[in-house]
């Protein structure tokens, strides 16, 4: 790069501005080429993790030939072949997924499950596939868009993928996400409680080692029941905020910037993290928040966007039923099912949403 001249004689070298736009359009120019080549060679490895599982495949009905060669005819017989059949299967997965880990430095376990997702990526979500061999998305944007659409029927993928691949091509993985749910859920009314059924099934609270003496908490819940104790934990963290405030004035609470605020020590997420543990293992806040007759008052508040095509939908008066319902969202983020009502003695605003 040229150098100015210097403006003092211990002064540091400055460069012309142009010079530095210049550097930084080839910066990225390089990194964009870089990121195209990355994207190839996944979808180079995803054809082979692919090809791994058809090999296995392979291997396993060699195996099952041999064990129907070796078999007779009686019915009982003919139930245990089918189950060696599976075993072999299974086997021969696991075996071939280990010589790939080792090769690779993987988990053998990590590996099988890859050569899964690549068999279904190059099988149910070829325009997807495409897009990452020529090099337009990342494989980070295919999974997102492989994951969104898991439990669609296969004939919804291809519509699906024309809506959601021109944001993969543009966007980040994170407004990928959002579009991506919402897209998931316009086919079919009724893909949305079923969908919601088969997942709630898996609700389970778990506990994860931090370190340092701390652990984390999570539990996996239906999205408007999440909203809500979020919500309501809020909700008592504020009020004793206000106790605070009004009990000492100014001195007694001090607000910070970011949506964050403390009564002299403990921030509003602290705050909510007292108040779980004292509603879980006491049955109501004991930690100096609020009087349990306070609490009684404070109930979760949630708020669903129901979208017009969908209040038309459901709306009587001559107005024709709506086939293609979009589904309603929870507080701007979660899709949820419109008809159904899993709080009802929670307090629910309906809002009416601009969809067209």
């Amino acid at each position: 790069m040229e150098q100015s001249s210097r403006s003092g004689s211990g002064s540091p070298p400055r460069f012309e501005v142009a010079e530095a736009l210049r550097v930084l359009s080839e910066m990225a120019t390089s990194l964009a080429s870089i990121d195209v080549a990355i994207a190839r060679l996944q979808a180079v490895r995803e054809s082979t993790l692919a090809f791994a599982g058809v090999l296995a495949e392979y291997m396993a009905q060699a195996g099952e030939e041999a064990v129907a060669g070796q078999s007779s005819d009686d019915g009982a017989a003919g139930q245990g072949a089918r189950a060696a059949d599976s075993r072999l299967l299974e086997m021969a997965q696991r075996a071939v997924a280990a010589e790939l880990a080792t090769a690779t430095r993987t988990n053998d376990r990590v590996l099988q499950r890859q050569m899964g997702q690549a068999a279904e990526l190059l099988g149910r979500f070829r325009g997807t596939f495409d897009a990452l061999a020529d090099g337009e998305i990342s494989l980070n944007h295919a999974r997102v868009v492989q994951d969104t659409a898991l439990d669609l029927p296969h004939h919804a993928i291809r519509a699906f993928e024309k809506a959601v691949l021109p944001c993969a091509r543009s966007q980040a993985t994170a407004r990928l996400k959002h579009l991506a749910a919402r897209e998931a859920e316009c086919p079919p009314p009724e893909a949305l409680p079923r969908r919601h059924e088969r997942a709630k099934a898996g609700r389970r609270v778990c506990v994860t080692s931090l370190g340092a003496g701390m652990s984390r908490l999570a539990a996996d819940m239906p999205s408007a029941v999440a909203a809500g104790i979020h919500e309501r934990l809020t909700r008592i963290a504020r009020t004793h905020l206000e106790r605070v405030a009004g009990e000492g004035g100014e001195d007694g609470l001090r607000r910070m910037p970011d949506d964050r605020a403390c009564d002299r020590q403990r921030t509003l997420d602290q705050l909510r993290a007292d108040a779980l543990a004292d509603l879980l293992l006491r049955g109501a806040p004991e930690s100096g928040l609020v009087p349990e007759e306070v609490l009684q008052g404070i109930a979760a508040r949630v708020e669903v966007t129901v979208p017009v095509l969908t209040l038309m939908g459901v709306a009587g008066g001559g107005v024709a039923v709506v086939e293609r319902r979009a589904a309603a969202e929870l507080s701007g983020r979660h899709p949820i099912d419109p008809d159904r009502k899993p709080l009802a003695r929670w307090q629910v605003v309906r809002q009416c949403g601009t969809e067209f």
